[in-house]
């Protein structure tokens, strides 16, 4: 019959020396004291869960490596033109912005206003001009 595994951990007392370390154990020696071993039948069910578990992890850090990937071909694409010449950050912004005023999907107010009226259109380039324009007179 099995003992409890918390008899079967605790050494027996013909094991143990006065000083508390086992029997035949020498500090300055570098072997370690005796372990035990388990066997299977004690542990194989949490084994069984740690395999699954594992397994698991295995599948999911896969799963990140194709995520990471995709991404690195997706910039890769975009950073790139149709004949496969790459673009700097600095001209791909511009082409955005082009292509956004031309689609009219924003304007900024200094190009409707032309001057110092576009301070008055509260939009968000404005605000942040008007600001900056307060913060230096403070100054």
């Amino acid at each position: 019959m099995l003992k409890s595994r918390v008899q079967q951990c605790v050494p027996t007392p013909s094991v143990v020396d006065n000083g508390g370390h086992f029997k035949g154990y020498n500090p300055n020696k570098l072997t370690p004291p005796p372990l035990r071993i388990y066997s299977d039948e004690l542990f194989g069910d949490k084994q069984s869960t740690i395999d699954a578990r594992g397994n698991t992890i295995h599948q999911l850090k896969s799963f990140n490596i194709e995520k990471m990937y995709n991404e690195n071909e997706l910039k890769a694409s975009i950073s790139s033109d149709s004949n496969g010449f790459t673009i700097s950050k600095d001209a791909f912004r511009r082409a955005v912005i082009i292509a956004l005023e031309r689609r009219l999907f924003y304007i900024p107010s200094f190009k409707i206003y032309i001057g110092l009226v576009a301070l008055y259109n509260y939009d968000p380039p404005s605000c942040a001009v008007q600001s900056n324009v307060l913060l230096q007179l403070v100054k």
